[in-house]
């Protein structure tokens, strides 16, 4: 299996903003320019800088896309390589996976993200979306971080603690600042709702307790495909002090994105800066996790894998060969969040019913994917569960209210 390149069932058409009445639609054509206005609102940008944002603004949805204008990128021959194919097709008509990417790499390109020099160079546009991300879940961080504390004392390895620490990673997902902006209606930071079980739609967390009670004590590999920054992370922070000071894990590797793209997609400095802020609160819950995880990147037992794969549109089945090497030695690879989710399935239009397994084939190490279900990409439901589904919450699919917990062994 370790050397097959694509999923063993045939891979159909990906999901387009051509295809009306779909959330990719409204996404092109309504929140790809919001999110480009409110990038603009949140910073105090030259004229210059303003300029080229409202005129990408303005090439949406009905413009065709064009190459990058970014000689000093360190990812600009990727960007090359993946534009070719689509420069005569618009917005609406390239595969929403890449339009979406595309857009976040051309607001760095307008920002000047890349260019020495510049006002710009190395400045996160959604840096104030984050910051205002964290410093609201700082309240609820507290409860969790306590019991995270409370069974890492105890070395507690029960299903009843893993299943309680990968729901809080799971629901933590719901915080998605390029969905949900901080303040607005969307956001629910209440991870152990009893009712939220009942809108895991899969849930395969009995076979992931079989797999992780199954590793070496203490001398697992955990990798993590990290997602969100702000309340997401923290959630993932704690996730990760779990398996290290249960010895369930010997090692964790974070896979931070390498520069800003999707709002809030967290960035190595951001994962810092979590941490810190943690570790800043001395005479709480969070103050304790925080000074474990900063001794954990001191000794090794966290290290970052850092790779512009995680920022390119292409599906997980399209990585380059080192990186899916480095990846399938893992004991237990995470993929967190709905980008993610996409990108291991190509972003494709899969029955409802094919079998997650099948699909993933291609990437041998066992895989768990957490995702709060925010597009229209699902595999591995029962028949007719996607009808039931649809007459209690018409949206079940887009508004971050359901989940999935799927496990390839």
């Amino acid at each position: 299996m370790a050397d097959q390149k694509h999923p063993t069932l045939p891979i159909p058409e990906p999901l387009r903003g051509a295809e009306i009445g779909s959330f990719a639609h409204d996404t092109v054509v309504r929140r790809l320019p919001t999110i480009v206005l409110r990038t603009m609102a949140e910073n105090e940008f030259p004229a210059s800088v303003t300029t080229s944002l409202q005129t990408l603004i303005e090439e949406i949805p009905a413009a065709p896309i064009r190459p990058l204008k970014d000689p000093e990128a360190p990812d600009r021959e990727g960007w090359e390589t993946y534009i070719k194919p689509y420069l005569s097709m618009n917005w609406l008509e390239i595969p929403w996976f890449f339009a979406e990417f595309y857009l976040y790499r051309r607001i760095l390109e307008a920002t000047g993200y890349f260019r020495t020099g510049d006002t710009g160079y190395l400045r996160d546009p959604y840096h104030l979306q984050k910051k205002k991300g964290l410093e609201s879940a700082k309240d609820a961080m507290q409860s969790f971080c306590a019991r995270n504390n409370r069974w890492v004392d105890q070395k507690n390895q029960s299903p009843e603690a893993i299943t309680h620490m990968i729901h809080l990673a799971l629901w933590g997902n719901q915080a998605d600042l390029s969905l949900w902006p901080v303040g607005e209606q969307g956001q629910d930071y209440s991870p152990e709702k009893d009712q939220n079980r009942e809108r895991i739609v899969i849930n395969h967390l009995k076979e992931l307790v079989e797999h992780l009670h199954s590793l070496e004590q203490g001398e697992a590999r955990i990798d993590l495909m990290i997602d969100n920054a702000g309340f997401e992370l923290v959630a993932d922070l704690c996730l990760i002090d779990y398996l290290l000071g249960t010895d369930l894990a010997h090692a964790v590797v974070l896979h931070p994105k390498p520069y800003p793209i999707f709002v809030s997609d967290a960035l190595i400095k951001d994962v810092d800066q979590t941490i810190g802020y943690m570790e800043s609160q001395t005479s709480s819950a969070c103050g304790a996790v925080g000074k474990r995880l900063r001794a954990y990147l001191h000794n090794g037992r966290l290290t970052y894998h850092e790779d512009t794969f995680w920022t390119s549109p292409l599906a997980l089945w399209e990585m380059p060969l080192e990186l899916k090497t480095y990846m399938e030695r893992s004991d237990l690879v995470i993929s967190k969040g709905d980008a993610h989710y996409r990108r291991l399935l190509g972003d494709r239009h899969w029955a409802f019913t094919a079998a997650f397994t099948k699909i993933m084939s291609y990437f041998s190490a066992p895989l768990l994917a957490l995702r709060a279900c925010k597009s229209e990409v699902i595999c591995d439901l029962t028949p007719g569960q996607a009808e039931a589904l649809t007459n209690v919450d018409a949206k079940w699919m887009t508004n971050g209210q359901w989940a999935v917990i799927q496990f390839k062994p």
